[in-house]
């Protein structure tokens, strides 16, 4: 088995891994590489892959967050294919990665593992990893979700001057980009995360989210207040699934605890259901107890959670 620095050329055996492994976050090889091309400085990225027989058998990346960056703080992400597994591609991969981070003096660095993957617990606390925090993940058949019960809280909220449009509706202007920035910018600051959460540029914006390939503007929804974005929801929609992927939904704190979110929840399912989606997924911390209850109630269903374990690498200062 060889490790070796990723190229270009793996893009469609990667795709295939990380498909394999991830069968409900799927990917197509094009939206991998855009994925890859849209880090720039500072934040830093690598990855490296496992070969064997000419054929990939795992890869794995160090990465950082726009929106969570530190210099010195670390994402990791290891797969590797169903039939190569405990055969130490694994070790060999994740032993690499490390050495080549070593340049850059980490403090920390941090990867996800499945609470149903006893496999993967045991290999990161092995490696010296503890849990940080966990995120339940919660699937809706939208065959299943009624919307009519939550007719009455839209209508009392549309009398009191609050309306509900996706940003297609809203013509999907670059005056609106730009406040749905401020708007994002705003209310992600209050969302449970691992690191604390650091500014994103409009121009970083409009290249992750209004121009990436998974960007769904017809399933994205603004609440508005007169002319005013006061809150949001959003799909995320891939070309290898027919199924959606719900981003962040948040109200900013003037507006909150008047049903804004739920509404906002309810007209974006409900527009999923309309075209066919056969199902939505949805990531929450499971500190984040509001935004739970909005979705249990709805009808999403908790499956395994997922845990971000960290390793501590030496002491911040």
């Amino acid at each position: 088995m060889k490790i070796r620095p990723f190229r270009k050329a793996d893009y469609s055996d990667l795709t295939v891994i990380w498909n394999a492994v991830h069968p409900n976050d799927l990917y197509t090889a094009e939206e991998f590489q855009y994925f890859d091309e849209s880090v720039e400085p500072p934040q830093k990225f690598g990855r490296l892959v496992a070969e064997l027989d000419g054929r990939l058998a795992g890869a794995a990346e160090y990465l950082q967050f726009t929106g969570m960056y530190h210099p010195q703080k670390f994402f990791l992400r290891l797969y590797v294919a169903p039939e190569h597994e405990r055969q130490g591609a694994g070790s060999a991969l994740y032993d690499a990665l490390m050495e080549s981070l070593k340049s850059f003096d980490p403090i920390t660095v941090r990867g996800q593992v499945g609470e149903d993957s006893p496999h993967a617990i045991k290999f990161v606390q092995e490696r010296g990893f503890a849990e940080g925090k966990r995120d339940w993940e919660s699937v809706l058949e939208l065959a299943d979700f009624d919307p009519e019960p939550y007719q009455g809280l839209i209508n009392n909220l549309r009398e009191d001057g609050i309306r509900f449009a996706s940003i297609t509706e809203l013509g999907n202007t670059p005056e609106l980009g730009r406040a749905f920035h401020a708007l994002f910018s705003e209310v992600r600051q209050d969302v449970p995360r691992s690191e604390p959460a650091t500014p994103i540029s409009f121009e970083s914006f409009k290249k992750t989210v209004l121009e990436a390939p998974d960007f769904f503007p017809e399933g994205t929804y603004l609440a508005l207040n007169l002319d005013e974005p006061i809150g949001m929801t959003m799909f995320w929609k891939g070309e290898a699934s027919d199924d959606l992927y719900t981003g962040l939904t948040a109200v900013k704190r003037s507006y909150r605890s008047r049903g804004v979110a739920t509404a906002l929840k309810v007209t974006a399912l409900s527009y999923a259901k309309s075209i066919g989606s056969p199902r939505t997924h949805t990531d929450n911390d499971t500190k984040n107890v509001e935004m739970i209850a909005i979705n249990d109630k709805l009808g999403f269903k908790k499956k395994p959670a997922k845990i971000s374990m960290v390793k501590v690498l030496k002491e911040e200062t």
